[in-house]
């Protein structure tokens, strides 16, 4: 399996085009992203129970979310919360949090004539994202989120900044 690890700019490389993809998930083409997915990569929704695999598959997927969201609430926000890479395995760890409004009819008129507000509703989840030693994704796993998870997102983005300071000052 050593032999199949990518190398650690690869991942960080991949990281960062992610931190820009997820805020605008539901809003721009994700086709950088599918460039970079094999063409049977396989995806795994344990938070919904479901699996496909291929990347036309995935396409539809993406596509299906976009308009199931866009039609459910006028509010849809997607957020990256974090991520994880670990020395010596092909995963990047991706935390993600989407804040929609629960729908009704209340929820597309205007609250200062309804009287009422809309009742926010947060959807999270973790990501794992596999990479193959060329850089390739061949597998994705939708799961909920752990604790540890958390906490190696927030070292992470230590890390990341450390690294940002090294920059500037070079």
């Amino acid at each position: 399996m050593l032999n199949n690890v990518p190398s650690k700019e690869v991942l960080f490389r991949i990281d960062c085009l992610l931190e820009r993809l997820v805020p605008n998930l539901l809003k721009s083409p994700i086709v950088r992203f599918l460039n970079i997915c094999s063409d049977d990569v396989s995806f795994e929704d344990q938070l919904h129970k479901y699996k496909f695999s291929g990347k036309t598959q995935l396409l539809m997927h993406v596509a299906k979310i976009k308009i199931y969201y866009r039609y459910r609430s006028p509010y849809n926000k997607v957020e990256r919360i974090g991520s994880c890479i670990y020395e010596n395995e092909d995963v990047i760890v991706l935390l993600w949090r989407l804040h929609t409004f629960n729908t009704s009819i209340w929820t597309y008129l205007p609250s200062f004539i309804t009287k009422k507000k809309p009742k926010l509703h947060i959807i999270e989840g973790a990501l794992d994202i596999h990479v193959n030693k060329e850089g390739m994704v061949y597998k994705m796993i939708n799961r909920k989120i752990a604790a540890s998870d958390l906490e190696d997102a927030k070292v992470m983005e230590a890390m990341k900044k450390e690294r940002e300071d090294t920059k500037k000052w070079k």
